[in-house]
């Protein structure tokens, strides 16, 4: 069957929104074709979450508190991931009450001492070159650690 250069997300979206509105196929045919439009592409994005605004002096606090090591960019991942509503939160999943946690979202950065060179990660051959993810991250370049070592020659190497 030709797509006509459709993609699938928006078949699958089309597709979402034609069985959410329970109108039947023969229906659709016999309404103008702006209504039939306005039901699949509807004027309101409803793609869009109402989340509430972040608790801002409950931050302001938790960054000026004394000794605080959170910084803004911790408050940000945090309120993300994890809201205080007394609604349910579409897109989150209420994990105690009035809490709702969105377990996609994903860290700014990743920070490991744990590396290997892109040189020694292709002499690794099949499985070690997969599981060397689960221990490290792969750099362009050795880079020295303070210390003087490599974790991956220490462990790999001997």
């Amino acid at each position: 069957m030709d797509r006509y250069k459709v993609g699938s997300g928006t078949l699958s979206l089309i597709m979402e929104r034609y069985h959410a509105g329970g109108i039947p196929i023969e229906e659709l045919q016999m309404m103008p074709p702006k209504e039939v439009e306005l039901l699949f592409y509807p004027k309101k994005n409803i793609k869009k979450k109402d989340i509430p605004l972040p608790d801002f002096q409950y931050y302001y606090d938790r960054i000026h508190a004394p000794n605080s090591r959170v910084n803004i960019s911790y408050c940000w991942l945090d309120y993300k991931e994890h809201i205080v509503s007394q609604e349910n939160i579409p897109g989150y999943k209420e994990i105690a009450e009035n809490i709702y946690e969105n377990s996609e979202v994903y860290p700014v950065a990743y920070v490991t001492s744990q590396y290997l060179s892109e040189e020694d990660y292709n002499t690794l051959e099949f499985p070690y070159n997969q599981t060397a993810f689960l221990d490290f991250a792969v750099v362009k370049t050795e880079v020295p650690v303070p210390d003087g070592r490599n974790s991956f020659n220490q462990r790999y190497r001997k």
